[in-house]
């Protein structure tokens, strides 16, 4: 019996929800799946201009903490469930997560005092959520920059930037629309993952 096709997903996060997309065969990439799924809704997106908003510390941090599990239960489900449809066929054996590189957060305390900082709290909170919910599920995880996608991509898979940039546009064309730049990062991200 021959084994099963290995596929990775990758997620493109935004606040709130992510683009995710199951791409498969490293050397000629299809993509499988294409869906958004929701995490939290407005106005609960946005956790950090929440916590910023009680104005005390330690009832800030507590929203922080419930939130992450929340958003970090909601992600590991969404993974779940595309593992458990892919699973008759396929193999998933890597999640790819587009993400800024990986460095602590400051303090609460300064994030707080700073909108600035807020912002970028709030830009590191989602991605590092699925990050966590996939090292739950024991699914090889890797960290794909957006700004060196395609020639990130591109090293990894033995190719040229316009040839990997070419075969992310023409992974959407068995999907169909929409395939805009998020489908691609999240493509993008499954794609590095499969050949990391």
């Amino acid at each position: 019996m021959d084994a099963k096709p290995k596929v990775a997903i990758g997620v493109r996060p935004k606040t709130g929800w992510a683009i995710v997309v199951v791409v498969t065969d490293q050397a000629h990439p299809r993509a499988l799946v294409r869906e958004r799924v929701e995490l939290l809704g407005d106005p609960d997106r946005f956790v950090y201009h929440r916590a910023e908003a009680l104005g005390s510390l330690p009832a800030a941090a507590k929203l922080i903490d419930a939130e992450r599990g929340k958003v970090i239960a909601q992600a590991r489900h969404a993974l779940e469930r595309i593992q458990s449809h892919a699973a008759a066929q396929d193999e998933v054996v890597a999640l790819g997560v587009v993400a800024a590189a990986a460095k602590p957060d400051p303090p609460l305390e300064a994030v707080l005092k700073t909108h600035m900082k807020v912002h970028g709290a709030e830009g590191r909170f989602y991605p590092a959520c699925w990050i966590a919910a996939g090292q739950a599920l024991n699914l090889r995880v890797t960290r794909l920059a957006e700004k060196d996608a395609t020639l990130t991509v591109a090293e990894r898979c033995d190719t040229d930037e316009a040839e990997a940039a070419e075969m992310l546009k023409a992974m959407g064309a068995r999907l169909g629309r929409p395939w805009d730049a998020d489908c691609k990062l999240a493509a993008a991200a499954a794609w590095a993952a499969l050949g990391s």
